[in-house]
C-alpha cells in the first residue's frame, strides 16, 4: 500500500511539473510573439530613418555647394 501511495504521490508530482512546463512554453511563445512584433517595429524604425538621414545628408550637400559656389562669387 505505501508504494501505491508513494506512485501517486510521484504521479501528482509529474502532473505539477507537467503543468508548470506547459505554463512556462506558454508564456516563452508569448514573449517570443512580443519579441517578434518589437523587431517589426524597430525595423521600420531603422528603415525610416536611414530614409531621414539619406534626405539630410543631401541637404546638407546642397547647402554646401550653395556655400562654395556664394564663396567662390565673392572672391571674384
Amino acid at each position: 500500500m505505501a508504494d501505491m501511495a508513494g506512485m501517486q504521490r510521484a504521479k501528482e508530482a509529474l502532473q505539477h511539473t507537467a503543468r508548470s512546463l506547459l505554463s512556462q512554453h506558454s508564456a516563452a511563445e508569448h514573449r517570443l510573439a512580443d519579441y517578434a512584433d518589437q523587431t517589426g517595429r524597430l525595423k521600420g524604425s531603422l528603415t525610416e530613418l536611414t530614409a531621414k538621414v539619406a534626405e539630410e545628408r543631401a541637404i546638407v550637400e546642397q547647402l554646401r555647394t550653395s556655400l562654395s559656389q556664394q564663396q567662390n562669387a565673392v572672391k571674384v
